[in-house]
């Protein structure tokens, strides 16, 4: 079937039995499917001040709103949120079979859905767990010979081992220091070292050996690269990968500036910004490549590619790969909609429905 219109896409999904459930700490990010599926809903988190607009959209259970209180303490993941009793008494109100679209997935929601019966719209929990590693990009990299910034990953330890100077003297005075067993993106784990006070202050952070009350093996300590934070997202499919535009994006704002960390995301410029022809070809080239690497792992669907793009020097570095939902959704696909564009969300799901279209 060739999907050419949105009219297309909401046939195609009628022929499906069962019901489509949007899964969010807040609605929003979930809200695409509304546009081309006529019974959708959304089971949130958080209740928030957009959900009178939302629910014209869809019908939204809000877990903060059904229990009138406060949220349960672990209540931070779409995994915990699914085993609250609350949302499973939801649940199994509605139709048989329930499809699941998760920003991403997670090892205890896998064995919940196998228990339960739940079709999740999402890659295996261990795939994603894998592809997030910074070892796997940098392993990755280096297969596909992508273009990486100096440096590497070294053993936790390493960071007191050697000083400020001896990294400078091989890196120069601007370093990214990262922690790769942070799993949270949007820049939590990073830091911008320009100074051995700063490094030193790090160094003396970082001395019980966690973060974030996670424990720390290792640390990527790389030359930092002047250029523009930028991305793209990506759908595989088994007929080749789909990639959006390339977008800037906001990194430490002034309203950033509490967080303990640096490289903070705080959003896309959703503007018509004139890349060269050069970088564009670049930044595709490497993203079909990157695209074609992780397929061929059994990874489908959406995929997130950030790059800094050093002008200037016309070079493009690939720096990291998000395996889920990122924070371009759903003004990307909204973008898309207004431009009569099937957004990627459609894409995503019929990769896991193995619903084959051109």
């Amino acid at each position: 079937m060739f999907l050419r219109e949105l009219d297309h896409v909401r046939d195609l999904f009628n022929s499906v039995n069962g019901v489509f459930v949007g899964v969010g700490i807040t609605a929003f990010p979930r809200i695409i499917p509304s546009y081309f599926l006529d019974s959708y809903r959304i089971i949130s988190l958080r209740k928030t001040g957009d959900m009178p607009l939302l629910r014209k959209k869809a019908e939204i259970f809000c877990l903060e709103e059904e229990i009138g209180g406060s949220l349960p303490a672990d209540a931070r993941d779409s995994a915990h949120l699914l085993a609250h009793q609350s949302v499973k008494r939801y649940l199994n109100k509605l139709p048989e079979p329930k499809h699941l679209l998760l920003y991403q997935n997670y090892p205890d929601l896998e064995k919940l859905a196998e228990k339960l019966g739940w079709i999740l719209l999402a890659n295996p929990a261990d795939l994603r767990l894998k592809l997030r590693d910074r070892a796997f990009f940098q392993h990755m990299a280096a297969e596909l010979d992508l273009r990486q910034a100096p440096g590497a990953i070294w053993p936790i330890e390493v960071i007191r081992e050697r000083g400020y100077e001896d990294w400078a003297t091989t890196l120069g005075p601007e370093l990214v220091i990262q922690l790769p067993d942070i799993g949270q993106g949007g820049g939590r784990g990073t830091f911008f070292v320009r100074s051995a006070e700063a490094y030193n202050l790090l160094e003396e952070r970082l001395r019980e050996g966690t973060w974030r009350e996670v424990r720390l093996k290792s640390v990527s300590i790389r030359k930092f690269i002047e250029g523009v934070p930028a991305s793209v997202a990506i759908c595989i499919t088994r007929d080749g990968n789909l990639i959006s535009g390339l977008q800037k994006q906001l990194v430490d704002l002034p309203y950033c500036s509490d967080f303990p960390e640096d490289g903070i995301f705080c959003g896309h410029v959703w503007d018509e910004t004139l890349w060269s022809s050069a970088v564009q070809e670049d930044v595709l080239n490497q993203a079909n490549r990157i695209g074609g690497y992780v397929s061929s792992l059994g990874y489908r669907g959406i995929l997130g590619i950030d790059f800094i793009i050093d002008e200037q020097g016309r070079e493009i570095y690939p720096i990291e790969i998000n395996p889920r939902f990122t924070g371009a959704f759903p003004m990307l696909s909204l973008l898309h909609l207004q431009n009569d564009i099937i957004p990627l969300e459609v894409f995503h799901m019929l990769e896991f429905l193995d619903l084959h279209t051109v």
